[in-house]
């Protein structure tokens, strides 16, 4: 390695691993403690692409295009939620499957953005999963999967998951998280959508009385 390339590397490690620590925690680690503005179960209806205004400039960003199907917490803005798609270093992320059809249970926070359409520009409430939450549960065959009450993946060390991060960041992201998620459903917990929202009425989550479940 000569010494360009060797300045290169060390300015990438750099700027990586500080993106790293700024966005790094550990904890809520459970979907009950991980409660947010919203929540709802949707299922994914597209991909599509955003321009949002960063400062004075246009950017395109990729959202997942969901649609309400039922309201557990908060109120929703409309039936349709654009979710946020990370690229592996912001402090939020995605869901991790997105074909059409696919349904899940979300906890996340608005944020309204200006998007530009083909004639105008419009103020629209962008969906984001907070990257220290634990806020995504899978809905399958009638089951919910996922970190409700107890997280197995704890147990792997702090030191362990910061490695983990840096070597995702410094392979630029390109793996497959469909491969890596199907590993973490192992742990994770499986049960009746009935004994779940029973969870969260227990929990005082949600009223028992209330019509949005």
């Amino acid at each position: 390695m000569n010494k360009i390339e060797y300045i290169i590397t060390a300015i990438l490690l750099i700027s990586l691993t500080s993106r790293v620590e700024a966005c790094s925690c550990f904890g809520p680690d459970k979907f009950v403690n991980s409660i947010s503005e919203f929540t709802a179960e949707v299922e994914v209806l597209s991909i599509d692409s955003l321009h949002m205004m960063r400062g004075n400039r246009s950017h395109k960003y990729p959202v997942t295009i969901l649609l309400v199907q039922k309201v557990i917490k908060g109120k929703a803005k409309s039936d349709t939620l654009f979710l946020m798609k990370d690229s592996g270093f912001e402090c939020f992320h995605s869901v991790p499957y997105r074909e059409k059809g696919q349904r899940y249970i979300l906890s996340g926070n608005f944020e309204d953005k200006q998007v530009i359409s083909s004639s105008d520009t419009l103020t629209k409430p962008i969906f984001y999963l907070d990257l220290c939450l634990e806020n995504i549960l899978i809905l399958r065959d009638n089951k919910v999967i996922g970190n409700v009450t107890k997280n197995r993946k704890t147990k792997v060390s702090k030191r362990q998951r910061s490695l983990a991060r840096i070597n995702k960041k410094l392979s630029y992201h390109y793996y497959n998280k469909r491969i890596r998620f199907d590993n973490k459903e192992k742990l994770m917990q499986k049960m009746s959508e009935r004994k779940f929202y029973r969870i969260l009425e227990r929990k005082n989550i949600i009223d028992r009385k209330s019509d949005k479940v």
